[in-house]
């Protein structure tokens, strides 16, 4: 996690996993612990005040996301869109 120009790294250990983000909400709903989630997984359950926010002004590294298709030649109008959409609302200013 970075706070502000520091880094600090903070062990975790868990009995439960999932790799599906609202499974991991709805766990942190229910009480059986937290979850670092993007804002937009979390957004209604914190409007609601089913979750509360925590470790605020910590922030987690950026992800990058990657797009594999076949060939740079020939990309189909629907991959091409789908493309153009991700860059345009997944791009960093």
């Amino acid at each position: 996690f970075k706070n502000g120009s520091s880094e600090e790294v903070i062990p975790i250990s868990s009995r439960f996993c999932s790799n599906n983000g609202d499974v991991l909400v709805q766990a942190a709903i229910d009480g059986l612990g937290i979850t670092v989630m993007p804002k937009f997984i979390v957004e209604q359950a914190l409007k609601n005040g089913q979750l509360v926010r925590i470790l605020k002004g910590m922030e987690r590294p950026p992800l990058n996301i990657y797009l594999l298709y076949p060939s740079r030649s020939h990309i189909p109008a629907k991959t091409r869109e789908m493309i153009d959409y991700l860059v345009k609302y997944l791009s960093v200013p």
